[in-house]
């Protein structure tokens, strides 16, 4: 009320004290008047009837809902898992919170690292926090491959999941530049600018993938 009682006294201070404004006020009113109904009447519309946008159907539309969710986490960055804990809590589905530790072609798949696996452990249990606050009981995994994008595959395929939430750090800007002008004339990848667990991950997945970018990488 303050503000509306505000503006018109200005506008009554310019209208009185100033002639120029007064008549360039009056004139430009008097212009977006007449554009105003010049517009309507090329549009065939009345000057005073109301548009009503017309609501589009899609017959084959339909909703998928969100029952089972997988996020791969790295522990870089716990802001995909917080997402997803977000989404889980949104649409009632449950979360299982992955971590793969890869293991060199050069050694046997069952190689024990006792710092990979405690950093899994941490890991996994600053997940689980996360999703406690948002009310969720999230499932947990840690798996050794040979791959992350094959072991995250391989999981929401045989889990059935119905959706995957990926975490990615994207490059700077002005690395994304340089790369781009290194490859013009070149087929550029998905994993020159996501990564390879993406680029895997998107190309075989059985269901859903949600990207979630992260801190760009300097």
């Amino acid at each position: 009320l303050i503000g509306v009682l505000g503006t018109i006294a200005v506008w009554v201070d310019v209208v009185i004290s100033k002639p120029a404004g007064r008549n360039l006020g009056f004139v430009w009113m008097f212009a977006g008047i007449v554009f105003y109904y010049a517009y309507r009447k090329r549009q065939e519309i009345s000057a005073t009837s109301r548009v009503e946008l017309e609501k589009m159907e899609i017959p084959e539309y339909k909703e998928q809902p969100i029952t089972k969710i997988l996020v791969p986490t790295r522990g870089e960055n716990f802001n995909t898992v917080q997402y997803a804990a977000k989404v889980a809590h949104s649409h009632g589905a449950s979360l299982t919170a992955l971590y793969v530790i890869e293991i060199p072609a050069s050694l046997p798949l069952d190689t024990f690292f006792p710092d990979r696996l405690l950093k899994a452990d941490t890991v996994i249990e600053s997940s689980q926090a996360i999703c406690r606050e948002y009310g969720i009981p999230a499932k947990t995994l840690v798996l050794q491959s040979r791959s992350a994008g094959q072991a995250i595959y391989e999981t929401a395929r045989d889990g059935g999941y119905d959706l995957i939430i990926l975490g990615t750090s994207l490059e700077s800007p002005s690395r994304i530049g340089s790369r781009l002008g290194s490859a013009l004339g070149s087929a550029v990848s998905v994993s020159s600018f996501l990564g390879s667990t993406v680029d895997y991950v998107l190309k075989r997945a059985p269901c859903r993938v949600w990207i979630c970018a992260e801190e760009p990488r300097k």
